[in-house]
């Protein structure tokens, strides 16, 4: 429930909110902040492992990146449109936010795996 919610993300902010002053500045760790933020870490989650499934199946190619793009925006358009069923609201700045911490989780693993890709020892 959304009171519930509210309680543990008030936690969230206390627990957090130490690490978070020093980037953002003093006082301005908010209980939305860490929502939001939330929900980046959430969908750069999701493109970490979307990508990384693509890359142990030995099928990383521009559609397969394209895929993991399509799959997490398809995501974050239906996370928000449920939020219209129970009368919290959507906002199309969420989807965006939704969808930029996907394309930062894949990028991150695209560009882990160049970095190992070129540190590799040849083959002899």
């Amino acid at each position: 429930t959304i009171p519930d919610s509210r309680a543990k993300s008030l936690g969230i902010v206390k627990l957090i909110t130490p690490l978070l002053e020093p980037i953002v500045g003093g006082g301005n760790v908010t209980d939305h902040l860490i929502r939001k933020l939330a929900h980046f870490v959430e969908f750069g989650l999701l493109g970490t492992l979307l990508t990384s499934y693509t890359i142990v199946r030995n099928a990383l190619q521009l559609q397969s990146v394209i895929n993991c793009m399509s799959f997490s925006l398809t995501a974050a358009v239906i996370d928000e449109s449920l939020q219209i069923l129970s009368n919290r609201g959507s906002q199309v700045q969420d989807v965006l936010l939704d969808f930029l911490g996907a394309i930062s989780g894949i990028a991150l693993v695209l560009l882990i795996r160049s970095i190992l890709w070129r540190l590799r020892p040849p083959n002899g």
